[in-house]
């Protein structure tokens, strides 16, 4: 597999209010025993007219991993998190301003 190459991401949303909230977890291989994990938030204002105003970010974590399993516990806690807070997986990541 190529540095830098993504091999899991997955997006999530929840809304609170006329707030919209983005959540991105992926796990990207930059060398050899190198994983990274990232997890973004991102928050959107809903406009009167029901359209996203562009997305602000709201946070970033990341994890260095020494392989692709403890890059993989590490997303999964992430994904058990965002499941017990009731994210939702976005059913197109494409309706995200920037994530």
């Amino acid at each position: 597999m190529l540095a830098g190459a993504k091999i899991f991401e997955r997006v999530m949303q929840k809304r609170i209010g006329n707030a919209e909230y983005w959540r991105r977890i992926e796990i990207v291989e930059e060398g050899p025993f190198v994983f990274r994990v990232v997890q973004d938030h991102e928050l959107s204002q809903v406009e009167s007219d029901g359209k996203p105003e562009t997305g602000q970010p709201a946070g970033r974590s990341e994890w260095m991993c020494p392989s692709q399993g403890a890059a993989t516990e590490q997303a999964l806690r992430c994904l058990h998190q965002s499941k017990n807070d009731e994210w939702v997986f976005s059913t197109s990541a494409s309706s995200s301003p920037s994530i």
